[in-house]
């Protein structure tokens, strides 16, 4: 691969992580448009109910999150970020829901999350497990924030499809469905099924062109007694 081939998909997995700077906010909505049909499955196999708080850690420039309520208008939307910009870009976005109370937006290190125990009845997140320091530790953050019976769902692109992408030679971690169900299980929700869908989406790296993606949804559940 020549050197600016290599650079430009360097740069684009940085972005990926963590969108920020000048390109930040294109990268963004590219990402919104490839990601639509994955965060779409992800919530939908969450089965959201009216009145319920619902946390999304990753959500981009959030430009989806108005769908959530298309249905049930009394949901309570919770949304957390690695990418400062995507957090302001996400409350400029919906700035209606959130001068309502219905949503509101956070930025955090990457770590522990802001939240009391307890403090949500689902949770959701996609595409960001490549990018996650301690994957355990992550998880372990989903259980303490879930309240007894609360669900949540990932979404990732297994192994196998990423492998086929060039940027994901930089910064991605990849895994296999059965490391990420036993990390799962490792944090103390219970995982209660594997959803993998297929769909076709525009290509990150050869703009013009679209690619086969398959993706997986990992359910769990955080027991009513622990």
């Amino acid at each position: 691969m020549q050197k600016d081939n290599i650079e430009q998909m360097q740069n684009l997995a940085q972005q990926l992580r963590e969108p920020h700077g000048a390109d930040g906010i294109e990268v963004a909505a590219t990402m919104h448009q490839s990601n639509i049909g994955m965060t779409r499955a992800c919530f939908a196999s969450l089965a959201v109910a009216p009145g319920e708080t619902l946390l999304e850690i990753g959500h981009g420039n959030g430009a989806h999150v108005p769908e959530f309520f298309e249905d049930r208008p009394s949901l309570l939307y919770q949304g957390l970020e690695l990418s400062a910009l995507m957090q302001r870009e996400a409350t400029r976005l919906n700035r209606d829901l959130v001068s309502n109370g219905k949503a509101r937006f956070e930025a955090y290190g990457g770590f522990a999350f802001p939240f009391g125990d307890q403090s949500f009845d689902k949770a959701m997140t996609v595409n960001t497990l490549y990018f996650l320091p301690d994957p355990l530790a992550f998880l372990s953050q989903i259980h303490r924030t879930l309240k007894l019976g609360g669900n949540f769902s990932m979404a990732f692109a297994a192994r196998e499809f990423m492998q086929t992408l060039s940027f994901a030679s930089y910064g991605f971690r990849l895994y296999d469905v059965e490391e990420v169900r036993q990390m799962v299980s490792s944090s103390g929700l219970e995982v209660l099924g594997t959803d993998v869908h297929e769909e076709t989406v525009m290509s990150k790296e050869r703009p013009g062109t679209s690619v086969r993606r398959e993706f997986i949804v990992i359910r769990a559940g955080k027991r009513t007694t622990q």
